[in-house]
């Protein structure tokens, strides 16, 4: 037998015992209109609804002090009363003009009663079914409105503003219906610092949809830098000034320090019983 001959019947010999070829498999058509995710992504959170927020705020047992809270002191004249609603109908009306939401409580010097406006302000606009209004104390260097209110001063303002609690925490509501306040915090070494920080813009717009009006008490303009850098906020300042008492010039001097921002409103507070309270007068307020 060749070399040839043998060499052929090798080769048949092989292929006869080779593995048999798979048969071609189709791959799979995906439509050309079809989403294909490898890594789908976990569906974003919901947003909180404002009632979700409130419900998240500190609930906290105030004591009112109604020797200044004439708003809401039980058995209060009607007198007192009748000028702080028609405080809050002008700025209702103003309302009707401008975007007027956030409102500075602002005034020259110390003592000169805008503590005592703002909270009673507060509190008269809640006095209304359904409104809800947000009081921020402001003035770090001798933060106040807690007295009124009867409640902490802390955690408030400054301790959000130093990233040390978040806005659920900050703010804390009591048993007058539908106001919440933010107390002005834990003692504060530099506040014009704080307050120009980005955060407390941020806390504002994060906050201020939840709320009818945001009232911010400020320390006194003159002397210091914090209201003006506060009213930047804003959406108006109403300025308040003790009759008799607070001079013209430094009533100009503290409306060129709201220059950013317009002063919707001038409130005289006559003082008919001259008593001190934590270095500020708290009067009887008369909107002019």
């Amino acid at each position: 037998m060749s070399r040839i001959h043998e060499a052929l019947q090798r080769a048949e010999s092989d292929h006869q015992f080779a593995a048999p070829t798979p048969p071609l498999q189709a791959l799979p058509v995906v439509p050309t209109d079809a989403v294909v995710e490898l890594h789908p992504a976990a569906a974003p959170a919901a947003p909180l609804s404002v009632e979700e927020c409130l419900g998240r705020v500190r609930a906290t047992t105030w004591h009112p002090d109604e020797r200044y809270l004439v708003t809401h002191a039980t058995g209060t004249g009607e007198p007192k009363l009748e000028e702080f609603r028609t405080l809050r109908a002008r700025l209702y009306q103003l309302r009707g003009n401008m975007p007027l939401k956030r409102v500075v409580m602002g005034s020259a010097l110390p003592g000169e009663g805008k503590t005592f406006v703002a909270a009673n302000l507060a509190v008269s606009f809640v006095r209304q079914r359904g409104r809800r209004v947000l009081l921020v104390d402001a003035d770090l260097r001798r933060p106040s409105l807690h007295y009124l209110l009867g409640t902490s001063c802390s955690p408030g303002l400054s301790d959000y503003l130093r990233g040390e609690c978040d806005e659920f925490t900050a703010i804390q509501r009591g048993p007058i219906e539908n106001l919440y306040f933010m107390a002005g915090g834990t003692t504060a070494e530099q506040p014009a610092e704080l307050v120009a920080s980005s955060r407390f813009g941020a806390l504002l717009d994060r906050v201020t949809p939840w709320f009818d009006w945001v009232l911010i008490d400020t320390p006194a303009a003159v002397p210091m830098a914090d209201a003006s850098i506060v009213a930047a906020h804003a959406d108006g300042v109403l300025l308040v000034v003790q009759a008799e008492t607070t001079q013209r010039d430094m009533a100009q001097r503290a409306k060129e320090c709201f220059r950013q921002r317009p002063v919707v409103g001038v409130v005289l507070n006559q003082v008919h019983d001259q008593q001190a309270y934590n270095s500020y007068t708290y009067s009887y307020a008369k909107a002019k």
